[in-house]
Order: structure tokens, then sequence, then C-alpha cells
């Protein structure tokens, strides 16, 4: 009995051990992927865009290259 109940814990922690890893490299993916926007922005001289900005102007049918005329929120037409 108490060889099958460390088998089962065995088992679970090899299943947990592996979630955390497929989690840390999802992570690691999405870090390394921020991290060259950033460096890609730093070089082309801008600034990333809120993403609620960038749908906006998708909404919208601008371009999400264009630069802000103001940096206040635009009114929203009705």
């Amino acid at each position: 009995m108490e060889a099958e109940a460390a088998l089962d814990r065995a088992a679970r922690a090899e299943r947990t051990a592996r979630e955390i890893r497929q989690s840390n490299r999802k992570l690691f993916e999405r870090s390394r992927n921020l991290e060259s926007q950033v460096i890609e922005h730093a070089q082309a001289g801008t600034e990333p865009r809120p993403m609620s900005l960038a749908r906006r102007a998708r909404r919208e049918g601008r371009s999400n290259d264009e630069p802000l005329t103001s940096r206040t929120e635009p009114t929203r037409k009705t």
C-alpha cells in the first residue's frame, strides 16, 4: 500500500514538474518576444502603442503606424 502511494505521489510530482517546465517555456518565449519588440522600437526610435489604441485605430480604419496628433484620447463619434 505504501509503495502504491509513493508511486502515485511520484507520478503526480512528475506531471507537476512537466507542467511547470511547459509554463516556464511559454513565459520565457513571451519575455523574449517582448524584449525583441522593445529592442526594435528602441532602434526605430519609437514607443510601442498600447494595444487599446491599436485596436481603436483598426476599428476606425486608420493605420497603426500613423502618429497620434494629440496625447489625449480621441472622442468617439456618434
